[in-house]
């Protein structure tokens, strides 16, 4: 990991991605803008599809993200070229944040038909319409990267922070996967990520790879 060249797109990714973070900390209503809100939400608008990946929840959201872009971003390049890597990249986070809504809007109707006994459907619909909750993070991205990196260079090894050794993409990234499938079905308490956006983002780069190896 040493010695690290950040690739033209990597490296204007990455500080669009800075200084997006930067505005939103001094103008709030950036967040409520370009944040991914329900499309039932007084708050939404299509082009947030696109946007919110640009968004950062906190400082460690932004450094999880970042790392991997810094580390893979400019292995891909090179070996895609810059427009084939921007398409991953763009149409990853987008894929991640159609089936993370496709699936919260499946999960939504649910506890509205179960909460329906004490109130009407509507009244629970009003409510999550002007809720606040929305979802922000090029994680999406970030996991439709990883996914590539599988499919390119299964044999190459990464080093985790916290292991002594290193692992190859090929264990690692199926790894990742479970855990995120396992988390977005366990549904712990407290836990505010996006799971199924993740996987939605790694299922997006396999169909765009399977497509170019198929249509080169």
């Amino acid at each position: 990991m040493n010695n690290i060249l950040l690739t033209p797109l990597v490296k204007k990714l990455l500080l669009l991605n800075i200084a997006v973070f930067i505005l939103d900390l001094f103008v709030s209503s950036i967040g409520e803008l370009f944040s991914l809100y329900h499309p039932h939400n007084v708050h939404f608008y299509p082009f947030q599809f696109f946007t919110y990946m640009f968004l950062h929840a906190n400082l460690r959201h932004l450094i999880f993200n970042s790392l991997p872009l810094i580390f893979l971003g400019p292995l891909l390049e090179t070996f895609l070229g810059e427009k084939r890597f921007l398409f991953l990249y763009i149409v990853c986070g987008i894929g991640a944040a159609l089936i993370h809504t496709g699936i919260y809007h499946i999960e939504l109707t649910r506890e509205v038909e179960r909460l329906s006994l004490e109130l009407p459907p509507r009244a629970h619909w009003d409510r999550i319409n002007n809720s606040t909750g929305c979802m922000v993070g090029a994680s999406g991205a970030i996991f439709g990267m990883l996914m590539a990196c599988l499919m390119y260079f299964p044999e190459k090894e990464l080093r985790i922070f916290f292991l002594p050794f290193p692992i190859k993409i090929k264990y690692i990234v199926p790894l990742y996967a479970l855990c995120e499938l396992f988390m977005g079905i366990e549904k712990i308490e407290n836990d505010n990520v996006a799971h199924f956006a993740h996987l939605g983002g790694m299922v997006f780069a396999y169909l765009i790879i399977k497509y170019w190896r198929k249509y080169p």
